[in-house]
C-alpha cells in the first residue's frame, strides 16, 4: 500500500512552530486547497471549490524553515502522508486528518518570490522536473526563480 499525497495551497493562518527540551521543534498549520471550477459540455458551471487541510511536521529541519520563511497566504507544496489522530476529549472520541510533510515547497509568486518577500536566488534552488525534461537549468533574468524543495537531508542544521 502506498500513503503518499501531494497537495498545493495557500496557508490559512500562520504556522504554530513548537519547540521541544531536546532542541526539535514541530510545525503545524491549516492551507486552502481550491479546485478551480469549469463548464461542462451541457453548460453546466460547476463553482470553484475549496477545502481546508490540516497539516503538521515533527521534523526540525522543515518546522525550521517553515518558522522562517512561511506566514499566512504564503503558497506552499507539500509531499506527505495521510495521517488520523485519535483521542478523548470529555469522555467523546474525537479524530482529525492531517497531511504529514515529508517534503516541502515553496512556491515562488509571479515576481519570483514566495509569499513571505524572501526571493529564491536560481543558483540555490534544485531542479525541478520540467528542467530536467529539458535538459536546460538556466532561466532568464525576467523569469520567475524555480521554487525550492526541501528535504530534511538538505538542511544545514
Amino acid at each position: 500500500m502506498i500513503n503518499r499525497v501531494i497537495v498545493s495551497g495557500r496557508l490559512g493562518n500562520d504556522p504554530r512552530i513548537t519547540d521541544f527540551d531536546g532542541g526539535g521543534k514541530s510545525a503545524q498549520f491549516s492551507m486552502a486547497v481550491t479546485e478551480r471550477g469549469y463548464k461542462r459540455q451541457d453548460g453546466t458551471e460547476v463553482p470553484e471549490r475549496t477545502d481546508w487541510i490540516r497539516v503538521e511536521t515533527s521534523r526540525s529541519g522543515i518546522a525550521g524553515v517553515i518558522e522562517k520563511y512561511v506566514k499566512k497566504g504564503s503558497f506552499v507544496m507539500i509531499d506527505g502522508k495521510i495521517r488520523t489522530r485519535e483521542w478523548e476529549k470529555d469522555g467523546a472520541k474525537q479524530s482529525a486528518t492531517v497531511i504529514v510533510i515529508e517534503n516541502l515547497e515553496l512556491c515562488p509568486r509571479n515576481d519570483g518570490q514566495n509569499g513571505v518577500n524572501t526571493p529564491t536566488p536560481p543558483q540555490e534552488a534544485k531542479t525541478t522536473s520540467n528542467s530536467r525534461a529539458t535538459g536546460s537549468t538556466n532561466t532568464p533574468a525576467h523569469a520567475p526563480a524555480p521554487p525550492v524543495y526541501v528535504q530534511d537531508e538538505d538542511l544545514p542544521f
